[in-house]
């Protein structure tokens, strides 16, 4: 048997190097976990369901849920989704940071971005406000249960690399 396929083995299934591939599979899934979560809306991705926009009303700024924006929009006729200033932050509890920015701007047009960061991750949500019509572009988050699902993937990998260590050098009998 070659001495590199048993020093390989030896590493991949020693205790030292279980925890550091667990530990790396983790680091290198969670990204992934969130690129893959990105939600189109504009081509009919699901929103995430924290997704929500700004509604200005009575000189308060607070979000509105994109799922409850229909019955707002009813029951608030003079509430604005234009926001007068190009960026800010509101902070509706102390747990909880509203962050927006406005990316352009035309005449009666907006398209916004916010982030909402909180105890249990943060959401970002881009949209397009015309009048009161509003169009949502996308939606990103970062929640912290994509850390047990990253924990999980590190877990399987590190666990694929013991069983490869055991079994290569029965490969090469």
């Amino acid at each position: 048997m070659n001495i590199l396929v048993k020093r390989l083995s030896v590493i991949l299934c020693s205790g030292f190097f279980f925890p550091v591939s667990c530990t790396i599979g983790t680091a290198v899934s969670l990204p992934v976990i969130q690129h893959f979560d990105t939600r189109d809306i504009a081509k009919d991705d699901e929103p995430h369901i924290d997704s929500f926009v700004l509604a200005n009303s009575q000189s308060n700024t607070h979000k509105v849920r994109l799922k409850d924006l229909h019955s707002y929009k009813k029951n608030h006729p003079q509430a604005s989704f234009l926001l007068k200033e190009g960026t800010g932050v509101v902070e509706p509890d102390d747990y909880t940071t509203i962050s927006y920015e406005v990316i352009r701007e035309s005449e009666n047009r907006q398209t916004i971005e916010v982030t909402l960061r909180d105890d249990d991750g943060h959401v970002s949500v881009q949209y397009e406000v015309e009048g009161r019509d509003i169009r949502p572009l996308y939606t990103r988050g970062y929640f912290n249960s994509y850390a047990f699902l990253a924990l999980r993937n590190g877990i399987i990998l590190a666990f694929f690399l013991y069983l490869l260590g055991r079994f290569l050098p029965k490969l090469y009998n």
